[in-house]
């Protein structure tokens, strides 16, 4: 440890966490996630502090969090098996065009029967062994999505964060207002923390990183502040051409123009490590790697474009929805003959909620292709929200 960092460790000091970094936690292995719980919580139970508006939004994020593998791991694998499904109904209809075509023997082409049944009885052999592999492998997944379902019911790890960190003062709601008129003022003039959140959040939720840090300026008593981010925004952090990064001068300012001392920023597994050096070693190397592998899997999701963005009707606010938390599924519901051939329709059906009211939304995509293997058209209609932003993909054409 560097001397600065030292001083604060060994001087009086508070630990806060915010939203996303809580929130990892959920992608940790269970035993990974005790074991941090039992040596590191257990040993700074005193030191641990929360705004309440990581909270707030903590309480608020926690349910999707934890139910994000059944949309981005267990649905795509049930999806596979259904495609199987198909491509054995396929082969069992092309099968069958084949014995019509060939059955008569009068007349040509013909077949002989024995032949084209043996591979009637294998295809028939095929499709019940296939099913009963299928049903194993789908009991299997249903079990998985029910054990996560109930781990929203009994959430050890938000059980945890209930013990271990106090939880600060909640805003009235003209206190928020206030916050936001002070951060029009400071968004506009790049000062930190928060602006790069301006364009891309609604109404008080832009302000969400400045409410938090005036509720860590309010918490404060001539401590020093340990903050733990995985946000590496310039709005946050100075970055250093070598890799390295320490708290915007603006903050460390702010924080000891409200009685504060210094303020040190760790990302997840750099505190882990400097916990490691605090209370010797309490958390295995190959834990802290794995986490990190974690951490950054889910940075990337949230770098990539969001797959939708729509306008709740109810609440007026713009919710994202990114393409792993969805699943897609295309069904053909039509078929027209026309001057060039079939013209097949196309639609895909995605209910979703309101991030923020839980608003019911239904976005309807229909495309067509014609002829045969052209996709000529797209389209969608919306209900319960206004859609603002797409990228939907293009069906499989010819399903």
């Amino acid at each position: 440890m560097e001397k600065k960092e030292k001083k604060i460790w060994e001087e009086d000091h508070i630990i806060i966490f915010d939203t996303s970094s809580l929130l990892d936690f959920y992608f940790f292995p269970k035993k990974t996630r005790e074991k941090i719980y039992e040596t590191v919580f257990t040993e700074l139970k005193d030191r641990l502090w929360i705004p309440h508006h990581v909270y707030f939004e903590f309480q608020k994020n926690r349910k999707s969090v934890i139910r994000k593998p059944i949309d981005k791991s267990y649905s795509p694998l049930k999806e596979i098996i259904s495609n199987v499904e198909k491509a054995i109904k396929n082969i069992e209809n092309k099968y069958k065009d084949f014995y019509q075509r060939t059955k008569e023997s009068d007349r040509l082409p013909h077949i002989e029967e024995t032949i084209t049944k043996g591979y009637s009885e294998i295809v028939e052999e095929i499709k019940s062994k296939t099913d009963v592999f299928n049903k194993n492998l789908f009991d299997q997944i249903e079990k998985s999505i029910n054990e996560i379902n109930q781990t929203v019911e009994n959430d050890d790890h938000f059980e945890k964060v209930n013990e271990y960190f106090d939880i600060g003062r909640k805003y009235e709601y003209s206190e928020l207002l206030e916050i936001a008129k002070e951060g029009e003022f400071r968004y506009r003039n790049t000062i930190p923390p928060g602006y790069k959140d301006f364009s891309d959040k609604e109404g008080i939720q832009k302000f969400g990183d400045l409410i938090l840090w005036k509720q860590i300026l309010e918490h404060i008593n001539d401590c020093h502040v340990i903050f733990i981010t995985d946000d590496t925004k310039s709005d946050w952090l100075t970055n250093t051409k070598d890799g390295h990064y320490f708290p915007r001068f603006e903050l460390e300012l702010e924080l000891k123009s409200a009685g504060g001392k210094e303020l040190w920023i760790y990302n997840q597994t750099d505190f882990l490590r400097a916990i490691n050096d605090f209370l010797e070693n309490k958390v295995e190397e190959d834990d802290i790697s794995s986490i990190e592998l974690i951490i950054e899997e889910q940075r990337r999701e949230l770098d990539e474009s969001p797959f939708l963005i729509c306008r709740c009707t109810n609440c007026g606010l713009a919710s994202k929805h990114y393409k792993d938390n969805i699943h897609i599924e295309y069904e053909g519901v039509g078929s027209y003959e026309r001057s060039m051939g079939t013209e097949i329709e196309y639609e895909a059906i995605l209910n979703l909620s309101c991030e923020y009211c839980t608003n019911d939304l239904e976005i309807i995509y229909r495309a067509w292709e014609y002829p045969l293997g052209a996709l000529n058209n797209t389209d969608y209609e919306s209900s319960g929200c206004e859609v603002i932003e797409t990228h939907f993909p293009d069906p499989p054409l010819s399903i």
